[in-house]
């Protein structure tokens, strides 16, 4: 039998070439709660858990808005990472810097989501959706 450099060569490199590794970008678990009142009060609620199998890490987050309508109204929105943020609509979209093996990473998605609103004046609703993380 006879192998020629360029055969060799060939085989050299297959045998010592490291396989790709594919990163996984994980996923968020989602609950979005916006509840209001006739007089104008508004609140939202985003609970995100980032969850991760590489390494097996699990990051919750709460984001809560509201506003009181009065003299002077009074508005918050606050979330508990500030590495986190969310625009919520017919979509949720979600971006959080996360750590993915030894570096922090930013990671970014987007989902549908179906806010049910079941009180009997329609001003509450829920809803929950599992969002794809991707590199941002």
């Amino acid at each position: 039998m006879r192998f020629t450099t360029t055969s060799i060569l060939t085989l050299a490199a297959l045998a010592t070439a490291k396989p790709t590794k594919k990163v996984s970008y994980g996923s968020w678990d989602v609950t979005a709660t916006i509840d209001s009142a006739a007089n104008g009060y508004k609140s939202r609620d985003i609970l995100a858990t980032y969850s991760n199998s590489s390494p097996n890490s699990t990051i919750t987050v709460h984001c809560s808005y509201s506003y009181l309508p009065g003299v002077p109204p009074t508005e918050t929105d606050t979330c508990d990472d500030a590495g986190f943020s969310y625009s919520l609509g017919d979509n949720i979209t979600l971006t959080q810097t996360v750590p993915i093996g030894k570096k922090e990473v930013k990671v970014t998605g987007t989902a549908p989501i179906t806010l049910s609103c079941n009180s009997a004046t329609g001003r509450y609703c829920t809803g929950e959706t599992t969002v794809q993380a991707k590199k941002a």
